[in-house]
């Protein structure tokens, strides 16, 4: 049993130290950026959200390609991705989720590391929802400051403990 109280093999947790360093492509991510990780994966704070709650989650392994996951880190990050979904739901009062992952160059992918983007979603929050897909393409939103990113994540941070302990997903029952 996690701590949680729920029979999970992924070891989601929010516990993350200041101290901690995250590799994304050849960047490092600091501790404060992140809002929870489980035992082979990740999810962290936007530095460009283009919506609010945009959001990130990756392997830990530096992976370049989807396809470059084995067996274990796909589950893994699957229900890392499922988790902060419904954290970011939550969070944003959101009845739904755009999830993306771009793989590869020719697909927009700008970070050579496996993420995908978790955007909550409101009822006419873009013209056209569809549009969702232009915005990741382009560069005009403002970065958002290392000190916003730190507020942001740790924000976010009530709401994955909420979703493992309420809904207990990523759990299994015995």
């Amino acid at each position: 049993m996690g701590k949680h109280g729920c029979n999970s093999p992924f070891g989601i947790s929010t516990k993350v130290s200041d101290g901690d360093t995250f590799s994304f492509g050849e960047l490092t991510l600091p501790g404060t950026q992140v809002f929870a990780r489980s035992n082979l994966s990740y999810a962290f704070v936007n530095i460009r959200p283009f919506l609010p709650g945009h959001s990130l989650v990756s392997p830990l392994r530096v992976v370049k390609r989807y396809r470059d996951m084995n067996a274990e880190e796909l589950s893994d990050f699957s229900t890392l991705v499922q988790i902060t979904a419904a954290a970011l739901e939550l969070k944003y009062g959101a009845s739904a989720s755009t999830i993306v992952i771009q793989d590869g160059e020719a697909s927009g992918q700008t970070i050579p590391h496996v993420h995908a983007h978790i955007i909550p979603r409101l009822e006419n929050d873009l013209k056209n929802p569809d549009s969702i897909y232009d915005e990741l393409e382009k560069p005009t939103n403002r970065l958002w400051t290392s000190d916003e990113m730190a507020v942001a994540a740790q924000e976010t941070r009530p709401f994955i403990e909420r979703i493992l302990t309420e809904q207990q997903l990523g759990c299994f029952t015995v």
